[in-house]
């Protein structure tokens, strides 16, 4: 079915076929798909670096000395981290210690929410409302 249809046009606005060919003016292929698929693979080759090759030990020198300074800050980061999650530590241990104290809302709005009221009102039993009522209860 799909050999059939390599050649005919594809439904919509995207100008190739079935087959994956471009189409041009009145249907007729412009590219075929596999120059379209080498056109792609062109674009994204690799393509070598000409940089020169490290001869002397004065570079490796220098590389290495820097690397043992990444070194050397990467242990100070993670004594820095420790302490600092020491003193978070201690701050919420410190923090749990002491009563938490609540503010009142004060003023406008605020204290009319917040302002108590006590509302008294009789509970009404549905039971004795239902055993006045005339006709079927239940089924």
């Amino acid at each position: 079915l799909s050999i059939q249809n390599d050649k005919t046009i594809a439904i919509g606005n995207m100008n190739v076929n079935a087959g994956g060919d471009e189409l041009g003016p009145g249907g007729k292929i412009v590219k075929t798909s596999s120059q379209r698929v080498r056109e792609q693979a062109a674009l994204h080759t690799m393509v070598p670096d000409d940089l020169p090759i490290q001869t002397g030990s004065d570079s490796l020198a220098q590389d290495n000395a820097i690397k043992e300074a990444a070194v050397t800050k990467a242990e100070q980061d993670a004594e820095d981290r420790a302490a600092a999650e020491r003193i978070l530590a201690e701050a919420e241990i410190e923090a749990a210690k002491q009563p938490k104290r609540q503010q009142k809302p004060e003023g406008g709005l605020a204290a009319a929410v917040a302002a108590e009221t006590k509302v008294e009102h009789k509970a009404i039993d549905p039971k004795p409302a239902a055993k006045k009522k005339k006709g079927v209860k239940r089924i």
